[in-house]
C-alpha cells in the first residue's frame, strides 16, 4: 500500500488531531519524510474534486471536511439530531457507560467498525464528555446522561458490574 493511502487511512481512523511524531512513528518514517508526505497529501486534497482537507497546527494534524461542504454536512447533522438515536450511537453510549473512560479506538475495536460519526453524534447531543489523556481523547458518559436516567453514577446502571466484566473480558480476549 502506498504511503499516501496509509496516511489517509491513519488520519481517517484516528478522527482527532494526531501529533506529528505519532504520524511518523506509526508509518515507520522519520519526521522529515513524514512532513514531506503530509505536504504531498495536503496538496492532493486541494483538488476541487476532493471534499476533504488537512488541518495542521504546530504539533498535530487532522483530516476534516472542506468548508465549502458545510451546507451538506450541516444538513446531515440536522437530520441526525432531528431523529431518535441510531443503534450505532446507542452502542457507543453503552460502551462508554459500562467501560468508560474509553478511547474511540477501543470503541471501534469493540464494535468492529469506525465509530467516528456515532461518537461525535453522542458527544454533540451531550451524552458523552471527552477529555485528553496522553495523546488521545477518552469518552465517558456525561452528568447530563446520568441525570436523564435518574442515577447518580455509572454504578447505578442495570447489572453494571456484570456488563463491565463482560466488556473487559471481550477486550482482553481480543489482544
Amino acid at each position: 500500500m502506498r504511503d499516501l493511502a496509509r496516511l489517509e487511512a491513519l488520519l481517517f481512523q484516528y478522527g482527532e488531531p494526531l501529533p506529528y511524531e505519532d504520524v511518523a512513528r506509526l508509518l515507520g518514517l522519520d519526521e522529515t519524510a513524514a512532513t514531506r508526505l503530509l505536504d504531498a497529501y495536503e496538496t492532493a486534497l486541494r483538488d476541487d474534486a476532493r471534499g476533504l482537507c488537512l488541518l495542521r497546527s504546530d504539533s498535530a494534524c487532522q483530516l476534516a471536511t472542506k468548508p465549502e461542504t458545510a451546507p451538506l454536512t450541516e444538513q446531515l447533522a440536522q437530520e441526525n439530531f432531528g431523529t431518535e438515536l441510531t443503534p450505532a450511537v446507542l452502542e457507543v453510549v453503552t460502551i462508554a457507560a459500562y467501560l468508560g473512560p474509553v478511547s474511540r479506538a477501543m470503541i471501534d475495536e469493540i464494535r468492529g467498525v469506525n465509530s467516528s460519526l456515532a461518537v461525535r453524534n453522542a458527544y454533540l447531543r451531550g451524552l458523552l464528555e471527552k477529555k485528553k489523556e496522553k495523546n488521545a481523547y477518552v469518552y465517558a458518559v456525561s452528568p447530563e446522561f446520568l441525570r436523564h436516567l435518574g442515577i447518580g453514577s455509572r454504578e447505578g446502571l442495570p447489572d453494571y458490574r456484570a456488563h463491565r466484566e463482560k466488556l473487559e473480558t471481550l477486550i482482553t480476549g481480543n489482544k
